[in-house]
């Protein structure tokens, strides 16, 4: 399934050292900055050990001239990144890989996650009710690369805010249709990467993080 989705005007970040928000992990978890000999360039690693008290390894919003970005209402973004997960097909759990996290919590608390569940990734989305709608799920295995385009219009309305989804260069149907529209601002909102579970931390989570990319559309 072939698709032309909006075109990026203007790359606004990549995700080099030193230019995300801030970084959210806590002991013994670590995030960094490794040499991967299939995409021969480096990426990001998010660890954290089976430990049972801690439940977060992410890197929080991007870093532009220096300071944190504030996501702009009526504007659209594509964020592009590759993800590999190291236990995804090993009857492994359920744990966060994406959050589009909102800053207070307001009505959604976060309008979009992608989990990863056992063998599968889902792409989620929360309304206004904070209910959750699995818009999309794909299998996957253990060490494999993967590449993610989310094209967002961020609208604090349900009737003009968007989202695209391709994966893997393709675009995706997402609830049924490749143009989902539903409210994607909810206060202030700040993608998240990494791994996160806060309801069943024990288990270890590990998820590698490429050539991330932001831009203007």
């Amino acid at each position: 399934m072939q698709h032309d989705s909006a075109t990026p005007q203007a790359v606004l970040w990549t995700g080099q050292p030193s230019v995300f928000g801030n970084l959210e992990v806590e002991p013994p978890g670590s995030i960094t900055y490794v040499f991967d000999e299939t995409l021969k360039k480096n990426v990001w690693r998010y660890h954290k050990p089976a430990d049972s008290r801690s439940y977060r390894c992410e890197s929080r919003n991007i870093r532009v001239n220096g300071y944190a970005y504030k996501w702009q209402k009526n504007k659209t973004y594509q964020i592009k990144w590759k993800s590999k997960i190291t236990k995804i097909d090993s009857n492994y759990g359920d744990f966060v890989i994406f959050q589009w996290k909102s800053y207070p919590n307001g009505l959604q608390n976060y309008p979009i996650l992608m989990t990863a569940v056992r063998d599968e990734v889902r792409f989620i989305y929360i309304d206004t009710a904070g209910k959750w709608h699995t818009l999309w799920t794909r299998k996957t295995l253990d060490g494999e690369w993967n590449s993610y385009c989310l094209t967002i219009h961020l609208s604090d309305e349900d009737q003009t805010g968007w989202i695209e989804l391709k994966y893997n260069d393709v675009i995706q149907l997402i609830g049924g249709v490749e143009k989902f529209y539903g409210r994607t601002l909810d206060g202030s909102n700040e993608p998240k990467w990494g791994v996160y579970n806060r309801d069943n931390p024990a288990h270890e989570m590990e998820q590698y993080i490429g050539e991330l990319e932001v831009s203007t559309v």
